[in-house]
């Protein structure tokens, strides 16, 4: 049984077929394409010529399943790159907040007590680690940590003297608001 003569007694049937299965003729050609692919290089594998037109058909109905596969997968792609793209825009946002903010830290810092001024500048800022703070304080790690979230405290208030901020449930800089012009301090 020659494969020409089978396409031309079932190219209609299987193109409806597969028409009423998806969403466009040109995925239903497509898919016709790809099952003209399939019988072209499996013909030799059908043992009863008979069975040609149900054969067909379940290759057909195969390559339906297989495009609906990939379509998802590839949609799973797409939704996966453009979320990327949102949270990476989310975390350019926010860090451009914190960029407009960082000239207020120094002026905030040199408002507080002294002690305070060289907690948060060694510990924030340069990023000493508490416990060598603490060691050259020559203070208890327990006492350190209390002061230090005393003083982020005490800047944080500053902070909001000058500036009504807006946080995420998970406490992440959304926006701010400057109560005034000039607050004094930045």
């Amino acid at each position: 049984m020659k494969i020409e003569h089978i396409w031309t007694q079932y190219r209609t049937s299987l193109y409806q077929f597969l028409l009423s299965r998806v969403s466009s003729p040109e995925d239903a050609e497509d898919i016709l394409q790809d099952v003209i692919l399939k019988s072209v290089n499996s013909i030799d594998q059908l043992n009863d010529t008979t069975k040609v037109k149900s054969w067909l058909f379940q290759v057909a109905k195969y390559s339906v399943i297989d495009y609906y596969r990939i379509k998802s997968k590839l949609n799973l792609n797409r939704e996966a790159s453009s979320n990327i793209e949102i949270e990476q825009k989310w975390n350019d946002d926010e860090q451009s907040l914190y960029v407009e903010l960082e000239p207020c830290i120094q002026p905030f810092i040199q408002a507080l007590p002294p002690a305070q001024q060289l907690m948060l500048t060694e510990i924030d800022i340069y990023g000493q680690s508490q416990k060598a703070f603490a060691e050259s304080q020559k203070l208890p790690y327990s006492t350190l940590k209390s002061q230090l979230k005393q003083s982020r405290l005490a800047l944080k208030q500053l902070y909001l003297q000058c500036c009504r901020f807006e946080t995420n449930n998970k406490g992440e800089l959304l926006d701010y608001v400057q109560h005034k012009s000039d607050c004094g301090h930045c």
